[in-house]
């Protein structure tokens, strides 16, 4: 696929298609059927990519093929899940960097066999719906998605050729197979031509369908199936740490949705229940049936959503995964495919992570952001509600033209947007690094850590003019949390939509206000309020470091057990500070009021 940009001048915050090999861990899957490849398969042959998320369901398609199942690169598929198809491999690597203008062979979906001796021509068919684009890159005009079929000698033709194009909705295709392709190994693939340099030109397959006595007009299942995963339960976030969250509850959402999609002939009433849980430790937080019926017309979406009890989804917990299911009773147990279990489409769930960590995206990145210039930087904005500890960043980068991995970038950290060197945090040399699966992230340690009370900043800047692209969520959007800097002032980014891939970590350390744990509690540090001098009771003390209210370590000193348990702040202005003391197994924080 081509790069295209999408901003008014090259210096500017630039965006780069991409597409995803993999999915995090909790992303639905479902354990595929024991076959051995040997068996060839019998009809019905379906797949609606509703059951098995990353790589083709092995009991219906062969591997190493390149395409990866997911619920997030497609626009209103016919039910949750499809094959997408681009220029990257099965670990998400470009296929030939050097290759970025000539179209040639890259990802194929190729099924198993299928034993179709003895069928008569005239009544096989095999459907599926397409959609180029999506969320992705709109796919060159001399790119081209082909349908093969494999003859009995194990020749490959070309079936069905579909040119780059964008299509608003997914087109269905519905194709005969001829009496040559009626042997008892047959196979059928796709096969996506484009640009082999990278994460480009996106296409999409969804409800491939083969099987006996059909036609051409035969384009109706009964099915309704679910379609969008139901989005994030905060209003802001992704994920955020809890306890952050317990500081302002006005953060969670009072309502989630998702959609359903009937490809009947008629109309169908539905009814569904709501479920969430803590995957943490299985406790239900709410369960709610939904038991008046609702129709939706034949080949319609509808939405569906639910008012959400705020209380429940705060139980006395120091973490929370939230898992929220919508269960659609639609009358699929009358199928009209035999032997395949239309249910499976009826059930659809999200995720909101309430742990130690913010994220403004879903875990999946569709585009890549960065800039094309030396000393250029990007920051992204984040706050906390109440004073905490950063230990971490963690960060999805993702290859584009070219392998930056061992090349340096500056990590920094800001309280606010200016040239002033005080507004710097945390600043550090590292080389770039890259994750073995798409979507991971690789964790940054901050050491020192960095205490920040309100508004905060975390980005990077570029030691070269090669792209250092950051992996970029297209189903979310944080865009004005963004800003880059390539003149010396700050800009907030406009042109780009999408949420970067950036994931600040915070400790989980002992405040004052705080419950605190048996270990800790009996730690006293005294006089508090102090002119400057402080001592305390325990010689286990091996590090005190001393932060302003603006999150500036303003002093550091180290302790052994054989030394004087003191800490001298007499130099220090009057006014509030937050010690963290480092024992050896744990770190705790307490406020001190300097005063003269």
């Amino acid at each position: 696929m081509l790069c295209f940009f999408t901003f008014p001048a090259a210096a500017q915050l630039q965006l780069y298609p991409l597409q995803n090999k993999a999915t995090e861990a909790l992303q639905p899957t479902s354990k595929p059927q024991a076959r051995t490849q040997a068996d060839p398969l019998t009809l019905p042959f379906f797949d609606d990519f509703s059951t098995v998320y990353g790589k083709p369901d092995p009991a219906r398609w062969q591997g190493r093929g390149g395409v990866y199942i997911n619920n997030t690169a497609a626009v209103n598929p016919p039910s949750k899940g499809v094959a997408t198809f681009d220029g990257l491999d099965s670990t998400g690597t470009p296929r030939d960097f050097s290759r970025a203008t000539i179209q040639s062979p890259t990802d194929t979906l190729t099924s198993r066999p299928i034993n179709l001796a003895g069928q008569e021509a005239a009544n096989v068919y095999l459907s599926f719906f397409w959609q180029a684009r999506g969320i992705g890159e709109l796919p060159d005009p001399t790119d081209s998605l082909l349908l093969e079929f494999k003859t009995a000698d194990t020749t490959w033709n070309s079936i069905l050729t579909i040119t780059g194009q964008n299509t608003a909705e997914f087109k269905q295709e519905i194709i005969a197979v001829p009496a040559l392709y009626c042997h008892a190994s047959f196979q059928f693939r796709f096969r996506l031509f484009s640009r082999p340099a990278g994460p480009y030109d996106a296409w999409h397959i969804d409800y491939v369908y083969l099987d006996r006595n059909r036609n051409a007009t035969d384009r109706y299942v009964r099915d309704v199936a679910t379609v969008d995963q139901p989005a994030s339960l905060l209003k802001n976030f992704t994920a955020m740490p809890l306890v952050q969250l317990q500081a302002d509850p006005t953060q969670l959402k009072d309502s989630v949705y998702t959609s359903i999609y009937n490809s009947h002939s008629r109309g169908v009433f539905t009814t569904y229940n709501f479920k969430v849980e803590n995957i943490y430790n299985s406790q239900v937080l709410i369960n709610s049936a939904f038991p008046d019926p609702s129709p939706i017309n034949s080949l319609n979406r509808q939405l569906k959503g639910v008012r959400l009890n705020q209380a429940a989804l705060l139980p006395a917990v120091d973490s929370l995964l939230l898992k929220y299911t919508f269960s659609f009773n639609t009358g699929d147990d009358n199928a009209t495919i035999p032997s395949v279990n239309l249910q499976q489409n009826d059930t659809i769930s999200g995720t909101t992570v309430l742990h130690n960590y913010y994220a403004y995206d879903d875990g999946t990145a569709e585009y890549g952001l960065g800039l094309r210039q030396r000393q250029g930087r990007v920051a992204c904005k984040f706050y906390v509600n109440t004073p905490d500890t950063l230990t971490s960043i963690r960060l999805y980068f993702t290859r584009m033209e070219s392998d930056l991995k061992g090349q340096t970038f500056v990590l920094r950290i800001w309280s606010k947007l200016d040239t002033a060197r005080s507004s710097v945090l945390y600043e550090k040399s590292i080389p770039i690094r890259y994750s073995d699966t798409l979507n991971k992230f690789i964790d940054f340690p901050l050491l020192p850590n960095v205490l920040v009370s309100d508004t905060f900043y975390v980005g990077w800047q570029q030691s070269s003019d090669d792209i250092l692209a950051i992996g970029l969520d297209k189903n979310t959007n944080a865009s004005s949390q963004l800003y880059y800097n390539i003149s010396g002032l700050w800009e907030q980014n406009t042109e780009i939509q999408g949420s970067a891939m950036i994931r600040p970590v915070f400790a989980r350390v002992t405040t004052v206000g705080l419950p605190e744990n048996e270990e800790t509690r009996n730690f006293v540090l005294y006089p508090n309020p102090t002119a400057g001098r402080l001592t305390w009771n325990d010689d286990g003390v091996s590090l005190i470091e001393v932060y302003d209210i603006l999150g500036k370590k303003v002093k550091s000193q180290v302790f052994q057990p054989s030394s004087t348990q003191e800490l001298n702040l007499s130099q220090l202005n009057p006014g509030m500070y937050i010690l963290y003391i480092h024992f050896k197994k744990y770190v705790i924080a307490r406020k001190v009021m300097v005063q003269r």
